[in-house]
């Protein structure tokens, strides 16, 4: 998505990089970004990555969205603290009743923990695929990585 792409190039986080030269993971993988990509299920897979990942130096949450002109950015030891994870995690963003509540919300999915540069193979424990025919995509491309079919996480 080109003009998220471009909103996300003019981001740089406090104290450290230009958004684009980190790796971003979102906490919760059926957010808002996952349900734009409804059409490519096919085509996708939702890696898990150990929590090993925030020891790494540099490594930076945020308590949504990273591109959000409301974002917080948080050290590792601080960013637990700041995280609304009841929001994160719930399984539906929208709120007909309440248009800000809804924006809000729909940012607040997109908590982000930031990995400067790359994530190593080595923390990449296991992937979730939309069903079998997928899994077994994935099998050929990388045999030994456990994949389990969830199709909750594609909206299925």
């Amino acid at each position: 998505m080109p003009d998220v792409q471009e909103k996300r190039d003019t981001v740089t986080v406090p104290n450290g990089l230009a958004l684009h030269n980190y790796a971003n993971l979102y906490f919760c993988a059926r957010n808002p970004i996952m349900f734009k990509r409804l059409a490519e299920t096919y085509n996708l897979c939702v890696l898990r990555i150990t929590t090993d990942v925030f020891r790494l130096d540099g490594v930076v949450f945020t308590d949504q969205n990273a591109a959000s002109p409301y974002v917080r950015f948080y050290r590792v030891q601080d960013g637990i603290e700041g995280m609304n994870f009841d929001m994160i995690y719930a399984d539906d963003w929208r709120h007909s009743d309440d248009k800000v509540k809804y924006w809000r919300h729909r940012s607040i999915k997109c908590a982000e923990v930031l990995v400067p540069n790359a994530v190593e193979t080595r923390l990449i424990t296991g992937a979730y695929v939309y069903d079998a025919s997928v899994q077994s995509q994935i099998a050929g491309l990388w045999p030994e990585l456990p994949t389990v079919v969830n199709k909750a996480i594609f909206f299925g």
